[in-house]
């Protein structure tokens, strides 16, 4: 596996099982947290999201009640519950790859109440819904994780597909490599 420099820790960009292997200890060892070491980076990053989602919500002709919602990659659920009583969607649908994070977030929605969101095991390039099934689609500091570049493409070809006509993509990303 390569190492970035002065990192110590492997490139997951090249080492697909390595990136598995990672996620899913992450996700058992994890408490309930964005995973942010820096609160001032977080503190931007969601008033730059709730600003985005904010001025979607007043373009749109349905009321918030009325949307369905997908996230890509909820990992332990922290977002998924953020973006959840941010917008308090009809249908709200979280994916994670890994089976340790889907039960993470499971727990994590048990104990702070977000129940109505549906958490599925699965990957962000075969979504297992229909086409034009979501109004909105949230990829948050998840694609940049896919290890294959092709599989980034066809992560967000899958978040194009699964968005009605209309609908809206929040993507907010971090790419050093690939795409």
């Amino acid at each position: 596996a390569g190492v970035p420099f002065g990192t110590g820790q492997p490139n997951l960009m090249t080492c697909p099982q390595e990136a598995a292997q990672f996620w899913n200890e992450h996700a058992r060892k994890s408490a309930f947290s964005s995973g942010y070491k820096d609160p001032n980076v977080e503190c931007l990053e969601w008033t730059a999201i709730e600003k985005v989602v904010n001025q979607i919500l007043g373009g749109l002709s349905k009321s918030p009640q009325q949307l369905s919602c997908f996230e890509n990659g909820c990992h332990l659920g922290y977002t998924t519950r953020r973006l959840f009583q941010l917008i308090q969607p009809k249908n709200y649908l979280a994916i994670d790859v890994s089976e340790p994070a889907i039960q993470g977030a499971n727990r994590f929605r048990q104990e702070f109440g977000f129940e109505p969101v549906r958490l599925v095991l699965a990957s962000t390039s075969a979504v297992p819904v229909a086409s034009e099934s979501f109004d909105l689609s949230f990829s948050i500091r998840c694609i940049q994780n896919v290890v294959v570049p092709e599989d980034q493409v066809k992560a967000l070809r899958e978040a194009h597909r699964i968005l009605r006509p209309g609908g809206h993509l929040v993507l907010l990303e971090n790419w050093q490599e690939s795409l």
